[in-house]
């Protein structure tokens, strides 16, 4: 029967630990090359023209409610006659 000698992996252990410790953190990339002023500025721009074509779309869209509306006047006037 052979008895292990536990302290010489801890030693190794220890070694392990203090080299982990001593080991210098890589430092993450950036996956954005542009500052967070400049990611403000767009979002910024990107929302107000967003929010332009939303009014542009809300305008077409009571334009061609009024237009069905006359339309379908029209067509009972004519249907009347």
């Amino acid at each position: 029967m052979e008895i292990a000698d536990s302290s010489g992996d801890d030693a190794d252990d220890d070694e392990n630990v203090v080299r982990k410790e001593l080991k210098p953190r890589r430092q993450r990339k950036r996956k954005s090359s542009s500052s967070a002023a400049e990611m403000l500025t767009f979002l910024q721009t990107y929302t107000e023209k967003r929010e332009k074509a939303e009014e542009e779309k809300l305008k077409l869209l009571r334009e061609m409610k009024d237009e069905k509306k006359f339309f379908s006047q029209r067509l009972e006037i004519l249907k009347n006659k």
